[in-house]
């Protein structure tokens, strides 16, 4: 039925396609014009400025002279747009009955202007869900990273700037938080789900590896939440930290149901447009309590026809306490930008490179001699992106758009501790039931002359014991490979009072890793709490890429059905293909309504599916290997120490789950009204958005292996080998278990958004603006889980099995934040008041049937899976092994559990002040909770704990030098 359905769809669209393309007549006017700037002694032309016709992609770019020409435009009111970098935009509507020449006058984008933007102004009717931030905004808020302009959105919570870890980008969800559930998966998968798009070419994290064994969770192991040395999560977004926003001109965040033409994303779209143009040289300088930073940008006209080169560089050190200063991080970025346009203006072309250098370092602490604990994460890498556009112009048929890219990240992860307490016996044995001993080449028999041992005497695989302390390290090296490119073609015209945007394309992907992988000494190696489980070294560079081709169309429909009122409606559809694995089906449709005239009221909706191929990590994740020491006499003085003997079994266990791993799909909706009146725009969005088969790590029935463990003692008795024979002493069930990926992640979100600006007041020099959000999330593993009291190797537990969704962990907030922004243009004054209430905060679990197992898996049986009832339980005899066996597999709970952490309403207040000297200098100043507020607020889930609200007084300066 599916396939029915999606053969239908695609069938519909195209023969709609189809007919327009062939019913509609290509005629139109020609437009021309010159566009020019003001200067001190008049106005100049502006030159490569793109000037277009958006509603039918029609567009150009202007000459040495400022002039411009579109052609083949429709009759009838169509918006004109003018960009270029450093000017604010043009955004107008015309009225074209026949050829007309058009001037426009661009005024320079800086703080003297009437009315200066410095908030993310909201999408237009028509669109898919979405706020853009200008390049004013990030300069008001001395931004040191793409995270923190996500202050600026719906719902978004002020904090202070940090760059002491990784940060990643979520939509619609509460923020960073870590921990070892579905939240946490939730969240990650939120992040890996959002796409960052810069200059058209997404930045990807889908080839990152930086952990030690994936599949299994220990003490200085990793479930991928969490990266070794405080890089960003395999399993998670892009680190922001690495996006310097010195270089941006703007950030568009698509929070809604976005365009087909973006894929391999489920949350969201966040769109970042480097800066490409005539630049005059700017050299910043900012610090505050946690940052300091130093960056410079200029953008250069290499002469006539010759295009422009923007270039710039950026540094910034970040020790977020001083009385810590053996932890920081490093970070430093450079640019370089050549755009040009050829063929009259109708080809333009941005090709840039990018630096990236971002190191995190946790250096041994020197009042910490015990552990002389130290961690790292270094990385250093490139990105070359080339993107343009030809306007073609002829009929139907506008342009023609591409973009490709390719980057490399070298990472360089590290962690190093003195290990106590960790006498034990290590085997670098890779094969599945291989036993080995510390004597290579040497068979150990029984005392029947039967070898025990099954090893073919490889020197590279052998059994050591290790020392009650030694100093151990290990290394993980990935070299990241990302290739993507992408090719659309834009089809536009009229049919009656019906304007259509035709949109086809296709874009490929791959991402793979060519490092050395996890690197250690076998003779100290990670140290592990868990009971027999070990690491082995891994190469990246031996796992395939995974690639991806996605396909894409769709119609952007405007009908003119009542004068000054318009219905918008697009509709798309995306299918993508990863190979050697699955393909996934994304239809899209977003659609608005203009119930009064002028958008003066505008109803619309929206549904998608968006999807997300799974990572290299998730594809092709780490083996599990546990070892079982038989049989040790290293310790033992008695024996000579030439015959001291360790033998080890080594169980390994390929955690790949490729056949029952699905492409991970988020179905989203949404519901809006906006309102346009005169200067004010208002906008309530409520959305409801459901993934029920989100990636993660872990346990399933298939990752649970019944493993037999023997122990053998010394007969005394001589053998072949000239080792003594062993003789078997026991044999034990156990039930060993590792992680694998799944798509065990059930993320509900609704909420509704507000944004709401009151324009600007002319009287009292001050605008107005008003955003919040009403947010719940529902996370839980949706499938079973498992349970049984930490046990050794010879307890011989059960393991319960619980049903799924037992628990399941809610999140509420509601936060609204008012900002009024005060200007004096003549002087170059704006002040930003920021009051930030959270009216509502909430967090609570709810359980099924999280008490009481639905069945176990027998240690006796093999692990066989059994029901469970608790009348047989209660008719074991306490303290025999069954009794033991049985009762390790029941939780203990309690009934605080249920209880609701729910916080009183809180204030915080804020200001941002940016001065302008002249036309040479700036200098913008913050203070974040500028009153000092911090209310005490005691825990109801844990009584007597309490913690302090609000974020410390936090304040930054930053001086901007421009030389002309």
């Amino acid at each position: 039925m599916k396939k029915s359905f999606r053969t239908t769809y695609a069938c519909i669209l195209a023969a709609v396609m189809g007919h327009m393309l062939s019913a509609a007549e290509p005629s139109g006017f020609t437009i021309r014009g010159i566009i020019y700037h003001k200067t001190d002694k008049g106005v100049e032309p502006v030159d490569m400025a793109v000037v277009s016709v958006p509603e039918f992609t029609i567009g150009g770019s202007t000459n040495l002279q400022g002039e411009y020409l579109l052609q083949n435009v429709p009759s009838g009111k169509v918006r004109l747009t003018v960009h270029s970098l450093g000017y604010v935009p043009v955004d107008t509507t015309i009225s074209v009955t026949a050829d007309r020449t058009l001037n426009f006058v661009m005024k320079a984008d800086n703080f003297r202007l009437d009315e200066v933007v410095v908030t993310a102004k909201a999408s237009k009717a028509g669109q898919s869900t979405a706020s853009t931030i200008s390049r004013t905004a990030m300069d008001h808020m001395q931004t040191s990273s793409l995270a923190d302009l996500m202050q600026l959105l719906p719902g978004g919570v002020v904090s202070n700037p940090n760059l002491s870890s990784a940060s990643t980008m979520n939509i619609r969800a509460f923020g960073n938080y870590y921990g070892d559930n579905a939240e946490s998966g939730a969240l990650n998968m939120n992040s890996l789900g959002t796409a960052i798009i810069m200059d058209g070419s997404p930045i990807s994290n889908n080839a990152n590896m930086q952990s030690i064994n994936s599949a299994i969770n220990g003490s200085l192991m990793s479930k991928g939440d969490v990266a070794v040395g405080g890089g960003v999560p395999p399993n998670s977004g892009v680190d922001l930290r690495q996006i310097s926003t010195d270089n941006i001109e703007s950030v568009e965040v698509i929070r809604g149901i976005p365009s087909a033409e973006y894929g391999d994303l489920t949350a969201g779209a966040v769109i970042v447009n480097s800066k490409a143009g005539k630049e005059p040289l700017s050299i910043r300088f900012k610090t505050n309590p946690n940052v300091y930073q130093f960056s410079a940008n200029k953008g250069l006209v290499l002469g006539e026809k010759a295009g422009n080169l923007n270039i710039g560089a950026d540094y910034a050190y970040n020790v977020t306490k001083p009385t810590e200063a053996y932890k920081y991080y490093q970070r430093a970025t450079g640019k370089l930008l050549y755009s040009n346009v050829w063929l009259d203006g109708k080809w333009r072309s941005n090709t840039s490179l990018d630096f990236i250098y971002g190191r995190n370092t946790m250096e041994p602490n020197p009042d910490n001699k015990m552990t002389r604990r130290g961690e790292g994460a270094r990385d250093i890498g490139g990105i070359l992106n080339t993107n343009g556009t030809f306007y073609i112009d002829k009929g139907w048929f506008r342009s023609l758009k591409y973009a490709i890219s390719g980057s490399y990240m070298d990472r360089h992860s590290y962690y190093e501790q003195i290990y106590n307490d960790a006498m034990g016996v290590y085997s670098l044995a890779e094969q599945d039931g291989l036993i080995a001993t510390n004597r290579p080449g040497n068979n150990i028999y029984d005392t029947e002359g039967r070898p025990i041992t099954n090893w073919t005497g490889n020197k590279d695989t052998f059994v050591t014991m290790l020392p009650d302390s030694y100093f151990g390290r290990y290394d993980i090296y990935g070299k990241e490979v990302n290739v993507f490119s992408k090719v659309s073609a834009q089809f536009a015209g009229k049919i009656g009072k019906t304007s259509h945007q035709i949109l086809v394309g296709a874009d490929f992907k791959t991402d793979g890793n060519l490092g050395d992988g996890q690197v250690f000494d076998p003779m100290t190696p990670p140290h592990n709490s868990i009971v027999a489980v070990s690491n082995r070294p891994r190469k990246y560079k031996d796992i395939p890429f995974v690639s991806q081709l996605g396909v894409f169309a769709e119609e952007n429909l405007a009908w003119s059905f009542a004068p000054g009122r318009k219905l918008y409606l697009q509709a798309g559809v995306r299918f993508d293909q990863i190979f050697d694995f699955k393909h996934a089906f994304s239809p899209r449709i977003n659609l608005a309504v203009n119930i009064l005239k002028d958008q003066a009221l505008t109803l619309r909706g929206g549904w998608g599916i968006l999807s997300k191929a799974p990572t290299v990590g998730y594809l092709y994740p780490d083996r599990a290997y546990f070892d079982f020491v038989n049989f040790n006499s290293m310790t033992d003085q008695t024996v000579p120490e030439d015959k001291r003997l360790a033998m080890v079994t080594t169980r390994a266990f390929d955690t790949e789950n490729r056949d029952r791993l699905e492409i991970a799909k988020n179905y989203k909706s949404e519901i809006g009204i906006d309102s346009q009146l005169g200067g004010m725009f208002f906008s309530v969005t409520g959305y409801y958005e459901k993934m029920n088969n989100g990636y993660m790590l872990s346990y399933s029935y298939d990752t649970w292996q019944w493993m037999q463990y023997d122990i053998y003692r010394s007969s005394g008795l001589p053998s072949p080998s000239g080792f003594p024979a062993l003789t078997l002493a026991n044999s034990y069930g156990y039930l060993a278990s590792y992680l694998a990926p799944s798509n065990n992640i059930t993320d509900i979100s609704k909420g509704v958004e507000l944004s709401l600006d009151f324009g600007r007041i002319n009287s009292i020099r001050t605008s107005f603006t008003l955003n919040g959000a009403y947010m719940s999330n529902l996370f839980y593993e949706n499938g079973p889980t498992f349970y049984n009291r930490d046990s050794g190797l010879t307890d011989q537990f059960h393991v319960g099995i619980y049903e799924g969704e037992s628990e399941k962990l809610h999140r509420e907030r509601l936060v609204t934040t008012l900002r009024a922004t005060h200007n004096i243009p003549r002087i170059g004054l704006v002040i930003t008041l920021t009051a930030q209430v959270t009216w509502m905060e909430k967090e609570w679990s709810s359980f099924g049937n999280d008490s009481i197992p639905i069945g176990y898996l027998d240690v006796f049986d093999h692990g066989a899976r059994k029901a469970f009832s608790m009348s047989d339980f209660e008719k074991l005899t306490p303290g025999t092994q069954e009794y033991k066996a049985m009762e390790a597999i029941l939780k203990t709970t309690y009934d605080y559990r249920y209880r609701v952490e729910r916080r009183p309403p809180l204030l915080l207040m804020n200001i941002n002040v940016t001065k302008e000297f002249k036309k040479n200098l700036r200098v913008s100043f913050f203070a974040n909770n500028m009153f000092m507020s911090y209310p005490v607020y005691k825990s109801r889930v844990n009584p007597g704990e309490q913690y302090r609200r609000n974020p410390n007084l936090f304040f930054g300066l930053e001086l901007v030098a421009i030389i002309k």
